[in-house]
């Protein structure tokens, strides 16, 4: 087991390859919440002020169309997921639409389940959802290129309508990379 005072920063955004850090904490996650049940709280108890009040004001709407998801327990799940991973990733925090991504898995998985699938999408090579949320938003940006491609060889009549309003595809699709 990794000790906890081992893991400040996990992932420092000033290094261009955070694998080393990635994987650190992703096996920190798999062996500490599997070990601990505690572990989750622990984490979330280490939140900041105001990772803790955005997460707060993001709970109350995210996928209340679901009856789980208007549950308090369920939603207190939710905010320990989220304010465990803002202390996970201390250098991205919380950003708005990762309550969706850990809402979806909790509609489906107890909480430490949730917990572990949602650092695990967040942070492996291979989802690296963290990318969606970084500064500069590289992933989405990377994603809209694909699509803008995919628009002028599927679609090439759309793309051209777009193109004479002026309306750049980032207006409509950030909302489908995000949620």
């Amino acid at each position: 087991s990794i000790p906890i005072s081992n893991m400040k920063p996990i992932i420092d955004s000033n290094f261009t390859d955070n694998s080393q850090y990635i994987s650190h904490s992703i096996e920190y996650v798999k062996v500490n919440v599997h070990s601990n049940q505690n572990i989750i709280q622990f984490l979330a108890s280490r939140a900041s002020k105001s990772n803790i009040n955005s997460i707060e004001g993001d709970i109350g709407r995210t996928l209340i169309q679901f009856t789980k998801m208007q549950d308090l327990n369920t939603q207190l799940s939710l905010k320990r997921i989220l304010s465990a991973y803002s202390v996970i990733d201390s250098g991205l925090g919380y950003s708005q639409g990762m309550a969706f991504i850990a809402a979806m898995l909790l509609l489906y998985m107890d909480e430490h389940a949730s917990f572990n699938c949602f650092c695990n999408i967040m942070l492996s090579k291979r989802f690296g959802f963290r990318s969606l949320f970084v500064s500069g938003f590289p992933r989405v940006i990377l994603m809209n290129k694909v699509w803008n491609v995919a628009l002028q060889n599927y679609f090439p009549h759309m793309q051209r309508k777009l193109a004479q309003f002026s309306i750049d595809p980032i207006v409509y699709t950030l909302g489908w990379w995000l949620a």
